[in-house]
């Protein structure tokens, strides 16, 4: 007798469960609400941070014994060294958004940044 009850408050309890945690959530941050950004700050989210793009700048290390246009990331100040740099990205100061990969067991005569394989890149504002 004390198990059909039992049975029956436990499908209670886990149907009140499974509704209250069905919840609707709602982001108001600029940074993950399109309408709220304007103009550069919304193309910049959605049309590269969104698709794994990361901001960077270009830097001229020529002056380093090895080294030539390096890359600098904007979040973390960290310089990474390129597999290959378009010519019309040799200008220093130039922003630009960036998918790279690491590149493994290589050696590098600068050895002033991270070596990658550069796999896309486009200028910012």
């Amino acid at each position: 007798m004390y198990f059909p009850t039992m049975i029956k408050n436990l499908a209670f309890s886990l149907m009140v469960i499974a509704v209250a945690s069905c919840s609707h959530k709602t982001s108001t941050s600029t940074s993950n609400n399109p309408d709220k950004l304007t103009g550069e700050e919304s193309v910049a989210l959605i049309g590269f941070e969104k698709r794994g793009y990361m901001k960077a700048s270009v830097v001229d290390r020529s002056a380093l014994d090895g080294c030539g246009f390096m890359l600098k990331l904007a979040a973390s100040g960290k310089f990474l060294e390129p597999d290959k740099l378009d010519d019309a990205f040799h200008i220093d100061g130039a922003l630009v958004w960036i998918k790279y990969s690491i590149r493994k067991g290589e050696a590098s005569i600068c050895m002033s940044g991270t070596m990658i394989n550069l796999n896309a890149i486009e200028k910012r504002q």
